[in-house]
């Protein structure tokens, strides 16, 4: 799977939560599974949907 810079991922799958131990502490661990992964390319977005998603703070 190839993929560029502009292009969705679209993930489909589930979230899973674990814990252990290290050195004496607690560690909490968030793992993303992803079972389905479809790449949208920049060039099939609708238009208009670059500015949508846009994370610049506007002038």
């Amino acid at each position: 799977m190839r993929y560029g810079k502009s292009d969705l991922l679209h993930l489909a799958g589930r979230i899973r939560q674990n814990s252990y131990e290290k050195s004496g502490e607690r560690v909490h661990t968030v793992d993303l599974i992803a079972e389905r992964v479809r790449v949208i390319p920049a060039h099939d977005w609708p238009k208009g949907h670059e500015d949508q998603d846009d994370d610049r703070p506007e002038d």
